[in-house]
């Protein structure tokens, strides 16, 4: 059943035209990596604090720009993995605090997720009984 599928997709060039679009996204990509990455990251080392010219304010702003973007692939990737906890989990979003919640209603959640009894059974994976080596009194001297 597979190769019956896999060869009327190539003998329609569609599997020829996949690979393509891949190759030129990737190398379109690459050259916008190139083009655009390359200076940034030779101005961020340059004006480092330690760099040839130092310019603590236009690398604070580069770094900032250049942080935020490297971010947006990951959250592409939650984003697309959002399906895949909903199958594993039942749900894709858990104790979610939202930026819009002030800071009692994060604090309440925060505290709950932390000492919330059945939570921490489920959860922890500490095997908190006591061992042979507890039993057995201790050989140095006290502090106390």
């Amino acid at each position: 059943m597979f190769s019956e599928m896999f060869y009327k997709l190539w003998n329609n060039g569609l599997i020829q035209l996949g690979i393509w679009e891949t190759v030129y996204m990737t190398l379109i990509s690459s050259a916008f990596a190139y083009l655009i990455g390359l200076p940034l990251g030779v101005i961020l080392n340059v004006t480092d604090k330690k760099g040839i010219a130092p310019h603590p304010k236009l690398n604070s702003v580069l770094g900032f720009v250049v942080n935020f973007f490297r971010s947006i692939p990951c959250i592409i990737l939650m984003v697309a993995m959002m399906p895949v906890a909903r199958l594993i989990l039942g749900k894709s979003l858990g104790n979610a605090i939202y930026l819009s919640d002030d800071r009692e209603t994060v604090h309440k959640k925060v505290m709950n997720a932390l000492t919330d009894k059945s939570r921490l059974q489920k959860t922890c994976l500490l095997n908190t009984s006591t061992s042979p080596r507890d039993r057995t009194r201790s050989r140095m001297p006290s502090s106390a």
